[in-house]
């Protein structure tokens, strides 16, 4: 699924670079996405899981995306979770974001935060993107 929705995005910015700017009000409009303020250290500090909730128009498809970025010492991502069908309801992900490689490890604290939500109807004749950023309080 993530890489049908990658394909359909580079294909689409390929074909038409406005196509994720100028959306149809109907699918952008009903985009929402949301970040939890904290996200969970693994044990070994090599991920961080990313609590993120969504809601896209019935019948639509997508894929979140989170980025971690925690100072100078660690960064990941961006790692995703698909999903096949947007139900017009609120839907809960949990995003592992490992830690990039030659990266140094996430440790507890402050980190930036940065979850991408990309949905287009089955036909492809509408899609949105939504991205939101934000400071998260990563614990264990």
């Amino acid at each position: 699924m993530k890489r049908v929705l990658s394909s359909i995005a580079v294909a689409t910015l390929a074909i038409a670079p406005s196509a994720f700017i100028d959306t149809p009000a109907q699918a952008q409009d009903h985009l929402e996405l949301r970040v939890e303020h904290a996200a969970q250290l693994a044990d070994s500090g090599f991920e961080v899981q990313v609590e993120v909730m969504v809601r896209c128009p019935a019948g639509f498809v997508g894929s979140v995306s989170a980025r971690v970025i925690q100072g100078r010492v660690a960064s990941g991502g961006p790692a995703f979770a698909d999903f096949d069908t947007c139900t017009g309801h609120p839907q809960r992900f949990t995003i592992h974001v490992p830690a990039d490689e030659g990266s140094g490890t996430f440790a507890l604290g402050r980190a930036a935060v940065t979850a991408t939500l990309q949905t287009c109807d089955p036909d492809l004749d509408e899609c949105g993107v939504k991205t939101v950023s934000l400071y998260v309080q990563i614990r264990r």
